[in-house]
């Protein structure tokens, strides 16, 4: 039985594999799913990623990247 895969890829990928898709290295990949700052599924000690929770995770961090910062109050920030 083949594994179930999207574009051939397996449907949760390995670190390595996220980490290839993103561009960016296995060890800051792994720091962010430590920090829970990613979505990952654990299996085992381990994590793995689906590729549709990790293509909206980086949709999120790009509108959050443009939103005008606020103060605790939710003011927006002048910029000089």
């Amino acid at each position: 039985m083949q594994p179930a895969t999207v574009n051939n890829y397996p449907v949760l990928w390995n670190a390595k594999t996220t980490a290839e898709y993103l561009g960016i290295s296995y060890w800051s990949l792994t720091e962010l799913a430590r920090k829970k700052k990613i979505p990952f599924v654990p299996i085992g000690d381990r994590p793995h990623f689906r590729k549709e929770a990790i293509d909206q995770w980086v949709i999120e961090q790009e509108k959050a990247s443009t939103k005008p910062e606020t103060n605790r109050f939710g003011i927006q920030k002048i910029k000089e």
